[in-house]
């Protein structure tokens, strides 16, 4: 239970006096037209729809921009996103959809809460243009400038492993570590035949935690196969005589 209300406040949502959207995701606005909430998310009208069915998918954190947004809530912001554009789709049957986010005032951002618009669209309807009606003339210098230094940024912005403040990074995390318990049992209990199933899912697990950068997991996952194979090895002598006995599956306690 501890540990539970200890996650409960590292995800509880900062609230910003004066924001309109903090507001809206309080229930502090009667006005406020609620589409959905959940996994600190909420997806409301907003006042003067562009277009029929435009919603408006924000953080229930106070978040200014996309620059202060976690790679955990990145990703469960834009999961929202997706299944508000799906939701579009399927109740309005749009010719097509924007999906549309700016950060500061030269971008047009008008309240200073993270906010992603999903504008249906249709062939004639009043949203006009949104792109340079002439495309922007670059030199084959410039490109390459461009091109290397948004290279370099990028590789060096590489996304961390789990977000612990993130519900949806620890609930993968839990599952993570489920997997990996589950695959030791199989491969101490389970056949020879078998075995060779254990082993590919263990080496599953341990891939995600080499994808995710989880160090932690990628020495248990070392850890447990290395263990495995040396007890395998172990298990009987040149005569056939058992002197490890593998039958007791290992048990890990996940906290």
């Amino acid at each position: 239970m501890g540990k539970r209300r200890h996650e409960a406040i590292l995800v509880s949502s900062p609230r910003q006096s004066g924001c309109a959207f903090c507001d809206i995701v309080a229930g502090d606005d009667s006005t406020a037209r609620i589409v959905a909430k959940g996994h600190g998310v909420t997806i409301f009208l907003p006042d003067h729809p562009a277009t029929r069915g435009h919603v408006l998918v924000v953080p229930d954190e106070h978040v200014a921009d996309i620059w202060g947004l976690s790679q955990g809530m990145a990703r469960t912001l834009f999961s929202e996103v997706a299944r508000a554009a799906g939701a579009a789709r399927d109740a309005l049957q749009p010719d097509g959809l924007n999906v549309i986010q700016s950060n500061g005032a030269a971008a047009t951002q008008s309240v200073d809460h993270l906010h992603v618009h999903v504008v249906p669209r249709w062939t004639a309807d009043d949203m006009g243009e949104i792109w340079p009606s002439l495309d922007p003339s670059w030199s084959p210098a410039q490109l390459d400038a461009m091109q290397g230094d948004l290279r370099t940024a990028v590789e060096a912005s590489k996304p961390k492993g789990y977000d612990m403040t993130n519900e949806q990074d620890r609930e993968d995390r839990r599952k993570h570590l489920d997997l990996i318990s589950a695959a030791i049992e199989r491969m101490a209990g389970s056949s020879s035949a078998a075995k060779g199933w254990s082993i590919t899912l263990a080496g599953a697990a341990f891939g995600v935690a080499l994808v995710r950068d989880s160090w932690p997991f990628i020495a248990l996952g070392i850890l447990n196969r290395t263990g495995f194979l040396a007890a395998s090895t172990l298990a009987t002598s040149p005569g056939g005589v058992p002197i490890l006995d593998c039958s007791r599956p290992p048990r890990i306690r996940l906290v």
